[in-house]
């Protein structure tokens, strides 16, 4: 290697604190070890030839590849010169972006720019000899691409040494009773990491009164700690001298990360150096960085949990002794380990690592076996955490299958689209890559991946799965999967698909009449693909008929969704029929002739169709549920005595969709069902006839023995089929005729250094924790709201001593005589909202009580609007939530405190998803927790629609709450809840009145001017032409032209 006597290095980041200290303190340390160096803003400037000639190594601060910046990298190696790159935050893996929770703030087009930057700076990192990296984790990952890493951490440089000596206040701390907790954030993407120290915070400032926040930089102050109003002060970003000069003043500097996150994990311990060097302690998160740098209880603390950050910071503030000596001792491990001296000693043995490669290798080059840990197996202490990384000759376990899906375009209600994005489903949950590749066929050709995997969600389920707009081709994977007959000769042209299979639900050339798409469909099962089949009755005939290589997968349920609801069944028969007309293998018409035979034999019964939102005319009374969600369904399926669902190909899902749900099912007897259901053991079947099928249906209405014993078999026998026992099918078949785990796609991308790879292996490391996680979370969340509540009202009590006191000192008398006539006065109508009359009900220890009927499934949401009230002071709200089915356990069960209401403006009771709530009834009861009335009355409608109900003490008052029930999408990830009527406060009803008469003297003064225009112009007979027409306009409610 060539020997190094000056260095370029060439900042691409050029935020203050990060080219300070991966450029000019690297500037600085090569000047102590008597290397000229020289720092340059990168701006894709062209360079001369003579730059190559002119320095001996060339380091490449987070640079994105250019031509420009290429032709240099190009000429350094001609001349046998090294070319490292550096790196202090993970900006190099694309497929990691979104760990950087900074992008989810950016618009679709600036995050496709920041994701093209990302790639643009990992081709950098590609065309390099080595990594300079400050943590372990970035180090490993550029490992991961083939690249020799060394870690090189952020220190001191020798200006920021000299200002922090000169602010060094030292043990003098102790002796000031106002204490100072700061935090500092230097861009705007630090708001999920501050979160991780609220809880602690608001517990803090509630029980110390001495204690003030201190925040500094682009942060959204969290609205919970609004509460304390002054005792947080805000200070906008500065330089690194004007931070430092504000920080020296703190007590305690706060360095929360998000848990968890690999973005996070990979940074750098900056902040604990920063504040040691002013001697002050540091409570930081128990992560990668922190954990290397402090030892909790000697020079810091490590705080994991809320609890854990909650006894740190009380013991950094209940003694100032160990306070001043942890602050102490982080200076003195500053200087040692973070000083320009110490990291120059550093730089010093990494350079003689690095003169041990070859220069020049670029892209091509990669790491032989034994060298996978090199540097970072050096340099890792024993107490950081990094990514496991595989080995050619031992791949990681339970290497996953690369699936591709080609499906065509979905759309809403499709039972066959369903059938196969659940099974995708599954497979992402078993650990393994699915890609969907939609084909358009009548909306999707202008939709974006991104789109119609959101479609997808919101109308079917959410997969987990990659979506792509089908193009012609797709990725290299283990196998791909036609979906549909359509679909398979896309399959057959693809030019790596790995093995082909064929997804099959039905027999589908029995979806057409003997003709051309018959024939087609029917030679999709002779193109060698190897079937796996929804039943056996399908691949029985594929082996058969075809010759082709078949293996089935049992037919499931959804066992969580799909179960007997409490509801009573009415006192009436009740009959559901799964109606579909556009799809003639339903036999639509056959059933229903069967349905008027049950009807006019049996009058009473209630007929109700589902499964289409638009049917003919009925030859009988009966009503169409149209297109439901599966948790309507099962509602539907619980309230119903029989279900008739005919199948004329392989059976459908909703027979046993229905059995579990205890509703007796009717299917026509067939080959088709053998195995699956047994007439008069599960279900009864009938012959292919209006009266054979009616026959059966009033059977099981008639005959009770009978139905009971049918549905409690039934459902003994679908509860062990679930769609996952199915799935681990399909995966096992896959399996069995999968490559070895060698030769597998996702094996062949980690070997390849393929990012897609590590980031499995990433998320295989945290699901095992996923349960641990999912708890500590929900106890963080209830831990959260209890100290937001504790704070509130601990402000809420010292505000209220202020002002009583206040109060005291003016010696003004309470008049209960003068107040009593406002509080009657107010329950008065004497407001309006959107033309309705309001009042305001008063909230006191008796309870308010509105009952009401949901009117989807899904109900998260209750959004009340409250109104101070005249002469009251309780502080605590107690709202209970009851489903009226079962009223045993509320859903809803909170003390809310006054200060968390807004006044006149829409509050939120939010709750976990009821996904049967269609058509149940609910009971919302609303007290005073404390013997005075609540501080804030309810508005109060005084017209309702006759399904609600409000009661006070039990006594039936006249209209409802204004209230306004939301309903959460299907799909989880839609979280679509709809908005409420209103969206301006209520106003007086004379000031309504006032617009009105404003209103009416315009229009009286118009219609008198128009009057006096048609009498003067057309004469009597022309006003009485106009009089009529305005007339017939008001009656038909009309506009004016």
């Amino acid at each position: 290697m060539h020997p190094i006597s000056s260095a370029l290095i060439l900042a691409g980041c050029l935020h203050a604190t990060v080219k300070l200290y991966r450029c000019t303190h690297l500037q600085e340390q090569f000047a102590q070890l008597g290397i000229q160096a020289e720092v340059q803003d990168w701006v894709d400037q062209p360079f001369p030839a003579s730059v190559a000639d002119r320095y001996d190594l060339l380091i490449l601060q987070r640079t994105a590849l250019t031509a420009n910046l290429r032709r240099l990298i190009d000429q350094m190696q001609a001349q046998g010169k090294l070319v490292l790159f550096d790196t202090d935050d993970l900006v190099f893996e694309p497929a990691m972006t979104a760990w950087h929770r900074g992008v989810l703030r950016l618009s679709p087009a600036e995050q496709e720019l920041y994701v093209d930057g990302v790639q643009r700076i990992l081709a950098t990192l590609n065309a390099c000899d080595g990594v300079l990296a400050a943590s372990p984790l970035l180090a490993e990952l550029a490992q991961r691409r083939g690249k020799p890493a060394w870690v090189h951490r952020n220190a001191v440089g020798r200006e920021m040494q000299v200002l922090g000596d000169q602010l060094y206040i030292g043990p003098e701390r102790q002796e000031n009773d106002r204490i100072i907790i700061g935090y500092g954030s230097g861009t705007p993407t630090h708001d999920i990491d501050f979160e991780v120290a609220v809880p602690a915070l608001l517990d803090i400032l509630s029980r110390y009164p001495q204690v003030t926040l201190w925040l500094m930089g682009p942060l959204a102050t969290p609205p919970a700690l609004d509460l304390f109003g002054k005792r947080v002060r805000r200070y906008p970003l500065t330089g690194w001298q004007e931070y430092l000069s504000l920080a020296s003043r703190l007590d305690i500097v706060l360095a929360p990360l998000e848990p968890g996150n690999i973005f996070c994990r990979a940074k750098s311990e900056i902040k604990f150096v920063e504040a040691g060097l002013l001697g002050i302690p540091t409570v930081a998160s128990r992560i990668d960085p922190f954990e290397y740098a402090i030892e909790s209880g000697v020079d810091g603390f490590l705080a994991a949990t809320a609890p854990e950050w909650i006894d740190a910071l009380d013991t950094l503030i209940t003694q100032p002794e160990l306070r001043n000596r942890l602050g102490q001792a982080a200076r003195e491990k500053v200087i040692k380990r973070y000083s320009l001296a110490a990291r120059t000693a550093d730089l010093a043995e990494t350079l003689a690592k690095v003169s041990t490669i070859g220069a020049g290798n670029g892209e091509t080059r990669r790491l032989e076996t034994g060298d996978w840990r090199q540097g970072i197996g050096q340099q890792k202490p024993e107490n950081e955490h990094t990514v496991p990384n595989p080995t050619p000759h031992a791949p990681p376990p339970d290497v996953p299958l690369v699936l591709n899906w080609i499906v065509t375009e979905p759309f809403r209600g499709s039972g066959g689209h369903l059938g196969v994005f659940r099974m995708i489903r599954y497979l992402v949950e078993f650990g393994h890559e699915c890609h969907v590749y939609v084909v358009p066929v009548e909306k999707m050709h202008h939709l974006s991946a991104e789109e119609i995997r959101r479609f997808v969600d919101y109308n079917i389920l959410v997969t987990g799965a990659h979506f792509h707009r089908w193009s012609g081709r797709v990725q290299e994977a283990d196998a791909t999967i036609a979906t549909y007959w359509s679909t398979v000769n896309d399959v057959l042209t693809l030019p790596n698909p790995g093995r082909r299979y064929y997804f099959v639900q039905d027999f589908e050339p029995l979806f057409y009449p003997v003709g051309s798409d018959y024939l087609r469909a029917e030679n999709s099962y002779r193109q060698g693909f190897h079937c796996i089949t929804l039943g056996p009755w399908l691949a029985r005939l594929i082996r058969e008929r075809f010759q082709a290589q078949a293996d089935h997968f049992d037919f499931g349920v959804d066992l969580d969704v799909y179960w007997p609801q409490p509801q009573p069944r009415p006192a009436h028969p009740r009959v559901a029929f799964y109606a579909r007309p556009s799809t003639p293998r339903r036999a639509y018409e056959l059933g229903i002739e069967a349905l008027r035979l049950v009807k006019a034999r049996y009058p009473e019964t209630e007929i109700i169709l589902f499964g289409a939102n638009d049917l003919p005319a009925m030859p009988f009374m009966g009503m169409n549920a149209g297109i439901r969600n599966p948790w309507e369904l099962a509602t539907l399926y619980s309230s119903c005595h029989v279900g008739l669902v005919l199948s004329l190909t392989n059976p459908s899902f909703v027979p046993f969709e229905m059995m579990a749900c205890k509703c007796a099912v009717i299917d026509l007897c067939s080959e088709r069902v053998e195995g699956l259901l047994v007439d008069r053991e599960n279900a009864l079947l009938a012959e292919p006839t209006p009266e054979s099928i009616a026959d059966a249906v009033l059977e099981l209405l008639w005959d009770k023995t009978l139905h009971t014993a049918i549905t409690e078999r039934a459902y003994e026998q679908v509860q062990q089929h679930s769609w996952q026992s199915s799935a681990r099918q399909i995966e096992r078949i896959l399996l069995d005729h999968a490559p070895p785990p060698t030769e597998r796609r996702f094996t062949r991308r980690v070997y390849e250094q393929d990012a897609d790879g590590l980031l499995w292996q990433i998320h295989q490391l945290l699901d095992r924790h996923e349960e641990t996680t999912r708890q500590t979370l929900h106890l963080h969340t209830l831990l959260r709201r209890t100290l937001e509540e504790k704070a509130a009202l601990a402000e809420q009590l010292r505000r209220t001593e202020e002002a009583l006191q206040a109060y005291q000192r003016a010696g003004r008398p309470v008049s209960l005589l003068r107040s009593a006539p406002v509080q009657v006065l107010e329950q008065a109508p004497g407001w309006v909202l959107n033309k309705r009359p309001l009042g305001k009900l008063p909230i006191g220890p008796a309870p308010v009580e509105q009952q009401f009927a949901a009117t989807a499934s899904h109900l998260c949401q209750i959004e009340l609007l409250f109104t101070p009230a005249a002469a009251a002071t309780g502080s605590r709200l107690h709202i209970v939530l009851y489903d009226l089915v079962q009223p045993e356990t509320p859903i809803v069960d909170r003390m809310i405190l006054a200060t968390e209401i807004p006044s006149d403006r829409p509050f939120l009771l939010d709750f976990a998803p009821q996904p049967y709530s269609n058509g149940r009834s609910y009971r919302l009861t609303l007290l005073a927790a404390d013997s005075q009335t609540f501080a804030h009355a309810l508005w109060r409608s005084w017209a309702a629609p006759p399904e609600t109900q409000l009661f006070r003490g039990g006594r039936r008052l006249r209209g409802q709450l204004l209230f306004h029930p939301g309903y959460q999408a299907q799909a989880a990830s839609a979280g679509r809840v709809a908005a409420a009527p209103w969206t301006v406060p209520p106003q007086p009803l004379s000031h309504a009145l006032w617009q009105v008469g404003k209103h009416s003297v315009r229009e009286g003064s118009r219609l008198a001017q128009k009057s006096w225009q048609a009498l003067r112009t057309q004469g009597a007979a022309g006003l009485m032409r106009e009089a009529t027409n305005y007339l017939r306009w008001r009656l038909g409610g009309g506009a004016e032209s």
